[in-house]
């Protein structure tokens, strides 16, 4: 199967891609208004180490490459059973591990606790429960280094969570466009493949490459329903097409006692074309036309 075959193809089964197009939208627009909205917020903590004088001899570098080598594990922390049930009983509610999840930019002393919920108003104030706890936690957990001194990391609540405007998902404009995409390359794969699998030839040059025959001219196609009426003998391409297959067929001279027209399937238009070669040869001599499918005829 060529390029040109398969543009071709498309061309005449238009009307299934832009039927796939259209399915593709409407299951996308069923699948947003089915799924339930999420909603979600953050809230950030900033860590620093003590105070002190920087420099590499001091406690203050120390407890910042301390800090350093200890990012991952306040990421994990923060979203540990401790931190959550600590949530969980400032909100007198159960925290789901699965609607919380740490965002710490790489390199960075701000960690954020993001919560995700159906209500916008319960994720803020998951989220800022989360921070708090995490805040107790980190404090419990970063003892000081003796019974007067100061811890070796301090916390402050840089930002509190706000509830969120817009749902972060579904998103009706991505999924219909998604859908719409999708929907048009199901439906382009059906017509190409179609067309592959069909048994039909499709071209001249493929009909002269199977059979190895002569071809005495090529009609346009008609559509099943027009081909009971007079708009078929007012098709010039038509009858342009039928003259040059009488044409071929009395070249020589030769006047043919009897011409079997035959198709492979029903529905082909052999009563059509077998009409139209009768009606152009019937110029100056008799002609009889025999219908012998004995399967369908009336």
């Amino acid at each position: 199967m060529t390029v040109t075959s398969a543009f071709r193809a498309l061309r005449r089964r238009w009307y299934l891609v832009v039927a796939g197009a259209l399915l593709g939208v409407l299951v996308a627009g069923g699948i947003s208004l089915a799924v339930p909205h999420r909603y979600s917020s953050t809230a950030s903590v900033y860590i620093s180490g003590i105070d002190g004088t920087a420099g590499p001899g001091s406690d203050y570098y120390a407890d910042s490459m301390v800090l350093a080598q200890r990012v991952g594990s306040y990421s994990q922390l923060m979203v540990s059973g401790r931190v959550l049930d600590g949530a969980g009983q400032r909100l007198g509610s159960t925290v789901d591990p699965d609607e919380v999840a740490a965002v710490t930019p790489t390199g960075s002393a701000v960690f954020g606790v993001m919560a995700t919920e159906a209500d916008p108003a319960r994720a803020a104030a998951v989220a800022d429960a989360v921070a708090q706890s995490f805040m107790q936690v980190l404090g419990e957990v970063e003892r000081p280094r003796g019974p007067a001194g100061p811890a070796a990391v301090s916390s402050v609540m840089l930002d509190s969570a706000k509830p969120a405007d817009t749902a972060d998902s579904p998103r009706p404009a991505w999924n219909l466009g998604a859908g719409a995409v999708l929907g048009l390359l199901a439906a382009v794969a059906v017509v190409v493949l179609r067309e592959i699998l069909s048994p039909t030839v499709g071209s001249t040059a493929t009909l002269l490459s199977v059979t190895g025959g002569t071809a005495f001219g090529a009609l346009p196609t008609v559509p099943a329903r027009r081909r009971r009426s007079a708009a078929v003998d007012a098709d010039p391409r038509f009858v342009e097409g039928v003259r040059r297959v009488r044409a071929h067929l009395t070249v020589r001279g030769d006047r043919p006692g009897v011409l079997v027209l035959a198709a492979p399937t029903a529905g082909t238009g052999t009563s059509t074309l077998v009409r139209a070669v009768a009606a152009s040869m019937a110029s100056g001599r008799r002609v009889l036309v025999v219908d012998a499918d004995l399967r369908s005829s009336p």
